[in-house]
């Protein structure tokens, strides 16, 4: 089951960035020990359809730009084939 925090961030539809948001941590499922790293709302004709959820790294390494822009690409790309 996805957590609250989650569940609120994907409601916002507003992507997340532990790099931007420093002071707030997501963990994305109950009892996961690995917080999200970054989360990309998938949006469908405007209606929320999930989420793409990138995790930190074990000793919580954060990614760059460059390893989360695959997950905002899969979310578009997954919110553009529900639309069809």
């Amino acid at each position: 089951r996805i957590t609250p925090e989650l569940e609120s961030r994907m409601d916002s539809r507003t992507p997340y960035s532990a790099r931007e948001s420093s002071d707030e941590k997501i963990y994305p499922v109950e009892g996961a020990p690995l917080a999200a790293a970054c989360v990309f709302p998938i949006l469908s004709a405007g209606d929320l359809n999930g989420a793409v959820v990138i995790l930190t790294g074990e000793n919580g390494a954060l990614p760059d730009e460059m390893q989360m822009k695959p997950a905002e690409v899969a979310a578009g790309f997954l919110g553009s084939q529900i639309e069809q």
